[in-house]
Order: C-alpha cells, then sequence, then structure tokens
C-alpha cells in the first residue's frame, strides 16, 4: 500500500515538472528559422509588402490644411465640419474629424463636396492637395484615419481596442502597444480576422517565424480583430490546483485506508 502511495506522489511530481517546462522557444518572437537572403549571420533582408486601407463609407477623416497665410491656415483649423462632424482624442489633441457620407463623399471648405469612398490615404492626400493648390499657395494637406482601431482578445497583457495614430501599424508594433503576448499565448497560431465586403475573413500567423515581415498578414488594418489563443500549457496550469486538490484529498484517503489496515493487523497480532 505504501508503495502504491509513492507512485501516486512520484506522478504528481512528474506533472509539475513536466507543467513548468515553459521552453524558450515556446516564448521568443520573430525565430530565425530558414531565410532565403542574408548579409551576414547578423544582418537579413525582407520585402515590405503593406496593404494600403481603403476609404469607405461612415469612415471619420481628419483632413489639415496648412498654408503660408495665416488667415487661411486659422480657418481650416478653425472648421468643424458641415457634414456631421465627430471629435475624437488623439495624441493629446482634440481632433475634429469628417464624416464619410453614405454615398461616399466628405464636403470641405472651398473643395466642397469630394468623393472619396475607394481611395488609399495617401491618394486622397494627392488629389485633395491638387484640388486645394488651384486656390491656396504654397499649401500642405495631412490626411488621417481617425477611426483606425484594431481589437486584441485572449492571451495579451491588455485586452481591448487599440486606437492607431498613424496611418499604418503592423502586427509586431499593435502587440507591442497592448503590452505583449503573455507566457501563456500561442505565438505560433495568431488568429487575425478581418473585415472584408463580403464578410469576415480570417488569417493565421505565427509570429515567430521571421518569414511573416513579408506576408500582407503582418500590415493590420482598421477594425481587425486579433484572438491570441492560449497555449495546452495554459489548460494544464489552469487545472493544477484542482488536481493538487484531488491528489492531495486522494492521498488523504489512502493513507488513512492504511493506517486503518496497520491497526487492525497490529491487534490482530
Amino acid at each position: 500500500m505504501n508503495k502504491f502511495i509513492h507512485i501516486i506522489l512520484f506522478s504528481f511530481l512528474l506533472l509539475i515538472g513536466l507543467n513548468s517546462c515553459n521552453t524558450k522557444n515556446k516564448l521568443i518572437y520573430l525565430e530565425n528559422k530558414a531565410i532565403d537572403y542574408k548579409v551576414d549571420d547578423t544582418v537579413f533582408y525582407y520585402k515590405s509588402n503593406p496593404v494600403e486601407y481603403k476609404i469607405n463609407k461612415n469612415d471619420i477623416l481628419m483632413i489639415r490644411f496648412a498654408s503660408t497665410n495665416e488667415e487661411v491656415t486659422k480657418y481650416f483649423e478653425n472648421f468643424s465640419g458641415v457634414n456631421n462632424a465627430n471629435h475624437y482624442s488623439a495624441m493629446n489633441q482634440n481632433l475634429v474629424g469628417i464624416n464619410v457620407n453614405d454615398s461616399g463623399f466628405i464636403d470641405i471648405p472651398i473643395i466642397g463636396k469630394f468623393y472619396v469612398e475607394g481611395y488609399t490615404l495617401s491618394e486622397l492626400q494627392k488629389a485633395l492637395q491638387l484640388e486645394a493648390d488651384k486656390y491656396l499657395i504654397n499649401s500642405r494637406i495631412i490626411v488621417k484615419l481617425l477611426n483606425y482601431k484594431i481589437t486584441f482578445l485572449g492571451e495579451i497583457a491588455q485586452q481591448g481596442i487599440l486606437q492607431v495614430q498613424d496611418n499604418q501599424i503592423n502586427l509586431v508594433e499593435a502587440i507591442a502597444q497592448m503590452g505583449g503576448i503573455s507566457d501563456y499565448g500561442n505565438r505560433k497560431s495568431i488568429l487575425i480576422m478581418r473585415t472584408t465586403a463580403f464578410g469576415y475573413q480570417t488569417y493565421r500567423v505565427d509570429i515567430t517565424d521571421r518569414a511573416i515581415l513579408e506576408k500582407k498578414e503582418f500590415y493590420l488594418l482598421p477594425n481587425d480583430i486579433i484572438i491570441v489563443e492560449p497555449r495546452p500549457y495554459k489548460v494544464v496550469s489552469s487545472n493544477l490546483r484542482e488536481y493538487t486538490t484531488l491528489l492531495t484529498s486522494v492521498a488523504s484517503i489512502i493513507t488513512s485506508i492504511t493506517l486503518i489496515f496497520t491497526l487492525n493487523n497490529n491487534n490482530r497480532n
């Protein structure tokens, strides 16, 4: 009977030991796997393949005009929007947003109504610059998307919504801004849910593989949902307390039974 107890205790300790094996390879980012092109053992090159977001109906844009004419610049800075303006706080500044209406138009001073649906942000900036140059001297236009947000769920330090301040962000940057992936997160299988005209499209990416740097999924788009799934290690860990309680109870019962048998045998002798 004592031998049986020893076997149970040994199995329990072995379970703890296996559960504690948190290897380095499961926690790193961008592991150095097969590389097609490298200069030496420390310098590697990857082709960047960013995906540019195209403006949709109901997007909210920040359009900022600057000119050598201070009065013109001030006029645009005070512009509150003709088409249902919305206010956002970004980079500690109160920015005014202009809605893209259901027909794909915005309405701004001097230029008037302008069709923007389907433009990338860089294309829209160039198009508006051409229009502004007809009326303003030495003007400069800045275009930003104010409703650029990414949702994070799962094994991430901070679940929730990331409001992106720039016009582009990649997966590593976004993860870093949310505090990084937890030790329980599965870095080899991160789910990206992306909204398209036909519904949701999903991708699974391996953040430990440097080849992701050349994939379009590396660059996130507005309204992407990122789900970091748990590793099997967490499932075992989360149940470890239950295992401990159960095994302790079993060991106590077996110890009690062993003691009873021992006392009975001693009384008979």
